[in-house]
């Protein structure tokens, strides 16, 4: 059983339904794990669950080691008399199809404000711990549910950490705070992306102890940890602190290997998975084959336009990689899929082994189209195949979760009935013949 090719599925926290503005770790998280579990996946993947920045994205965090107090129960925290029935149905909204960051300023001050009056100090440093000590009862309960249905955990860990994070105020030295990581013009951002966080001073003492502190941590939280824009360990798009876009940057190289061989006296490093897309070179590829971590694949980069020999594409996918239809920066598939044209889209179909009337828009037709992609990535040798919720549910682009280099992203919700649309049956069958047979 141990060698068997495993699965997952793709869904933040914050998209979970409920009757409040952002999703949790309450019950409706213990449905999703039953919800997987009984389809037969192995792993829930998510995004960084640290407190979010001011433009709702998780990957550039002003706390990088807490837990995002947004995504506790409030439920619980009423069951537990923290919050009054007042607070509780202050936090009650009518519109539940996306989540509403708006409410995220009320939010927070009710909590903390609660627990100020749940301990009895209006001391801040003592409130923050408290809260995040209920966080991560409230993780770690869920963790060990999960776990014990079998389902293991992906976290998602952010390269950098945010210029404005309490990590730089305490650690300064740390970091380069006249530069800004980013990346260069790509697939995604034809000018680039600037991303506001410092780089890091790889000669500063300590800087390896600090590194490795945050795999622990992470890797207490999540059974498996994918490490964001791995490719910076190595070389890195270094911008000046004040550029707007990814254009005028040049590549500085990292202590990649100074950084392995302090990790993995601290940590299990078999359990990271390194976040290898876009621009990767010799250097970095040779670094992956000395470590041994595994890397990425995104079956949409494979099929925007055929080339065969493209990493993407699941007949070249090694063992030791995770295979994805897309991740929370691409189109949901069948967005991805409605906006090819012409030859493109025929290639993309008949690769997937489908012929006939290759331009249908019906809904039979994106299921027959969409099921014939999955089974590609799932008949690959890869180790870990990978659907976004977005993709089993067969949802269009107003289910994407990000696109880089934008704004208003992050808001995708589930409804409430979600799981009454799931081809329970297909994905079963699914799982069963990635596992045994094929």
């Amino acid at each position: 059983m141990k060698n068997l090719k495993q699965s997952g599925v793709l869904l933040n926290i914050s998209s979970l339904p409920n009757d409040f503005s952002i999703g949790s770790l309450g019950l409706e998280a213990y449905e999703f794990v039953d919800l997987i579990a009984s389809l037969g996946f192995d792993y829930w993947q998510m995004l960084p669950i640290n407190p979010v920045d001011f433009a709702n994205s998780p990957y550039d965090s002003p706390m990088p080691f807490g837990g995002n107090l947004l995504f506790l129960d409030l439920v619980e925290l009423y069951n537990s008399e923290v919050i009054t029935k007042a607070e509780l149905e202050s936090q009650r909204i009518e519109n539940k199809n996306y989540v509403d960051y708006s409410f995220k300023e009320l939010r927070v001050d009710m909590i903390n404000k609660a627990f100020a009056r749940y301990i009895g100090t209006d001391d801040e440093a003592i409130v923050t711990q408290a809260v995040q000590n209920e966080f991560w009862r409230q993780w770690f309960k869920l963790k060990v549910y999960a776990n014990d249905k079998g389902i293991r955990l992906i976290g998602d860990l952010p390269f950098y950490v945010s210029a404005d994070s309490d990590q730089v105020k305490m650690y300064p030295e740390f970091f380069d705070l006249t530069t800004q990581g980013g990346a260069p013009p790509d697939y995604f951002c034809p000018d680039g992306q600037a991303w506001g966080s410092p780089t890091y001073n790889w000669k500063a003492t300590g800087i390896f102890t600090w590194w490795a502190k945050r795999l622990e941590i992470a890797l207490r939280a999540f059974d498996k940890v994918r490490i964001d824009h791995f490719r910076g360990l190595v070389e890195y798009w270094c911008l000046p602190s004040d550029a707007k876009d990814g254009v005028k940057g040049e590549w500085r190289e990292g202590e990649p290997i100074k950084w392995f061989d302090s990790m993995k006296e601290k940590v299990d490093v078999s359990n990271l998975i390194a976040e290898d897309l876009g621009v990767i070179d010799d250097k970095v590829q040779m670094f992956l084959d000395v470590t041994g971590i595994p890397g990425m694949r995104v079956m949409q980069f494979g099929l925007d336009k055929i080339d065969y020999t493209s990493q993407h594409l699941p007949h070249n996918y090694p063992k030791n990689c995770l295979a994805y239809t897309g991740t929370h920066d691409n189109d949901t598939s069948w967005g991805f899929l409605s906006g090819l044209e012409g030859s493109a889209r025929v290639q993309f179909l008949r690769y997937c082994g489908m012929e006939g009337d290759l331009n249908r828009e019906d809904d039979d037709f994106r299921r027959l189209a969409l099921h014939a992609m999955y089974r590609e990535l799932f008949r690959s040798r890869a180790k870990i195949a990978i659907l976004p919720m977005q993709d089993i549910l067969m949802y269009g682009s107003d289910a994407r979760m990000n696109t880089p280099g934008e704004v208003g992203g992050w808001v995708f919700r589930l409804s409430d009935n979600y799981a009454s649309k799931v081809d329970r049956e297909y994905y079963k069958q699914l799982n069963y013949f990635r596992k045994f047979v094929w």
